[in-house]
C-alpha cells in the first residue's frame, strides 16, 4: 500500500505539473491571437515566432511528462482496482488533475484553430 500510495503521489505532481505547462501554452495561445489581430508587421511576426518557439518548448515538456505519467502508471495498473479505494483522497485529487487537464487541452485546441484561421486571414504576414 505505501508503495502504492507513493506511485499515485508522483502521478498527481506529474498531471500538476501538466496542468501549469498547459495553462501556460494556452496563455501563449492566447496572446499569439491579440498579436495576429493586431498587428501585420516585422515585429509582430518576430513576436509570433517567438510564442511559437516558447510553447513548443513546453509541448515539449509536457509530452515528456506523459511518458513519465505511463512508465508510473503502467507499474501500478495491475493493482490499481484493488488498491485505489484505500487511497480515495489522493485518487480524487488525481481524477480532479485529469480534467483540468482535458478542458485545458480543450481550450488550447479551440484557441489554437482561431489561431490558425487569423494566420491564414493574414497569410502574407504569418506565412
Amino acid at each position: 500500500m505505501d508503495d502504492f500510495l507513493l506511485h499515485l503521489k508522483i502521478l498527481e505532481r506529474i498531471l500538476r505539473e501538466k496542468r501549469e505547462i498547459l495553462e501556460q501554452i494556452l496563455a501563449i495561445s492566447e496572446n499569439q491571437a491579440v498579436v495576429l489581430e493586431s498587428y501585420q508587421d516585422d515585429f509582430a511576426r518576430a513576436m509570433h515566432s517567438g510564442m511559437s518557439k516558447e510553447k513548443q518548448k513546453l509541448i515539449d515538456i509536457a509530452l515528456k511528462n506523459d511518458g513519465v505519467f505511463e512508465t508510473v502508471f503502467n507499474e501500478i495498473v495491475d493493482v490499481f482496482e484493488q488498491e485505489a479505494p484505500g487511497c480515495k483522497r489522493v485518487v480524487e485529487k488525481l481524477q480532479e488533475h485529469i480534467k483540468a487537464v482535458a478542458s485545458t487541452d480543450a481550450l488550447i485546441r479551440s484557441q489554437e484553430a482561431k489561431n490558425s484561421e487569423l494566420a491564414r486571414r493574414k497569410s502574407p504576414v504569418y506565412s
